[in-house]
């Protein structure tokens, strides 16, 4: 098996990236990828069976990004109020910094049918165990503190519909208005949690 050239996969990423914001994943080909990262056919075929794996892998790497960026600015050290408003400001900074990222995280992913629906529910998932194990060390005092699945899903799909509205909208540099809705629904699902 021929070693994986990670700077070759980091070019497709981009390109598939680059051929997005200019096309929309339904029109883009393997032929518009590989022109944008300036690789072969051959050399995309090496890493990605088809265009649909690489954007599977262009959503999971920019989520992974985003949860780093939450990761490390949830703070057990400041009342929550103030953690939760220091996450979301940094949360909507970072999306606001790659707007075709946020695109293909938020609404390219789609256009793979039953299988996009399940890459948005993982993602999903993914960042509502964020916030539940957030308020979990927040409550290490109260051991019988806990947010549901049901409700940290609720905060973080609700969050996701604002911002794919304001997609849609075509209001994406707008986007730091949701960082105070985004807030109050994080902390009102929270209240009983902490």
């Amino acid at each position: 098996m021929a070693e994986i050239n990670l700077e070759h996969r980091q070019r497709i990423l981009a390109g598939m990236a680059k051929a997005i914001a200019d096309k929309g994943y339904a029109e883009i080909t393997i032929a518009d990828i590989v022109r944008e990262a300036k690789v072969s056919r051959r050399t995309f075929y090496e890493h990605f069976a088809n265009q649909s794996e690489c954007l599977f892998a262009l959503h999971d790497i920019g989520c992974a990004e985003v949860q780093q960026v939450l990761r490390v600015t949830f703070n057990q050290h400041v009342d929550w109020v103030t953690q939760v408003e220091s996450a979301m400001r940094a949360y909507f900074t970072y999306l606001m910094q790659d707007l075709v990222m946020l695109r293909t995280i938020i609404v390219e992913i789609h256009k793979l049918g039953y299988e996009g629906l399940a890459a948005r529910r993982r993602s999903i998932r993914s960042f509502a165990l964020l916030i539940q194990t957030a308020v979990k060390l927040r409550a290490e005092h109260n051991p019988k503190a806990w947010m549901s699945d049901d409700l940290a899903t609720a905060a973080v799909g609700g969050i996701y519909e604002m911002i794919l509205n304001e997609i849609e909208q075509k209001q994406e540099a707008q986007l730091m208005r949701l960082c105070e809705p985004a807030c109050q629904i994080i902390l009102a699902l929270t209240r009983e949690c902490i």
